[in-house]
């Protein structure tokens, strides 16, 4: 209805959630990381096992620092107290699913995870369309993680990504919002100038 006080309490919800899903996304990409330098570094078992228990505690604080830090930020909290910013709020909310899917696949898990990626990303893309970069995203991750980058695995989540660019372009033209008779130059200089008064 009009009840304002409920609107904010669901962002709020929806917000909280989302900094735990950042913390769970950090502690997976940290303890990813680390398996990583085990095996690169060839420990022994009674060292691999100290290693490990002193990296758990780092790696939990690290990711709820960096969690809080998100939550926290004036930001993120503009989306929670503006209701009218509650894309911001969802989009983030299948937008860290995604990600911690494609992870998953990172990991060698079962390829079905990548489909929940590409699943959580429409719902990302559909909540604000400014989450169409989430295969960019991807590629950066899987980067981060392996060290390479396998053009096959992103292809789908690409080629997606450009549909979705196409529509968003359509529709924005469609309600007005593009100005053609802008040239590059000055659409670059706005941007500059918003970021910096921003």
């Amino acid at each position: 209805g009009v009840n304002s006080g409920a609107m904010h309490l669901h962002n709020a919800f929806i917000h909280s959630i989302n900094g735990y899903l950042l913390f769970l996304f950090f502690l997976m990409l940290l303890r990813c990381m680390e398996r990583k330098e085990a095996m690169a570094g060839h420990r022994s078992k009674g060292d691999e096992c100290a290693v490990r228990s002193s990296n758990t505690v780092l790696s939990i604080f690290v990711a709820f620092s960096a969690a809080a830090f998100w939550a926290w930020h004036p930001l993120r909290a503009e989306s929670v107290a503006w209701v009218s910013s509650r894309k911001d709020v969802l989009s983030i909310f299948f937008l860290l699913p995604g990600l911690m899917a494609y992870l998953k696949v990172l990991k060698g898990g079962n390829k079905a995870w990548l489909f929940v990626s590409g699943l959580c990303y429409l719902l990302a893309y559909f909540s604000k369309p400014t989450a169409v970069g989430y295969p960019l995203l991807a590629v950066v991750l899987e980067y981060a993680v392996t060290h390479r980058i396998s053009c096959r695995q992103n292809e789908l989540l690409v080629y997606l990504m450009f549909v979705l660019m196409a529509i968003t372009f359509m529709v924005q033209d469609i309600g007005g919002a593009t100005v053609m008779s802008l040239s590059l130059m000055l659409r670059l200089e706005n941007a500059v100038a918003g970021i910096g008064h921003y």
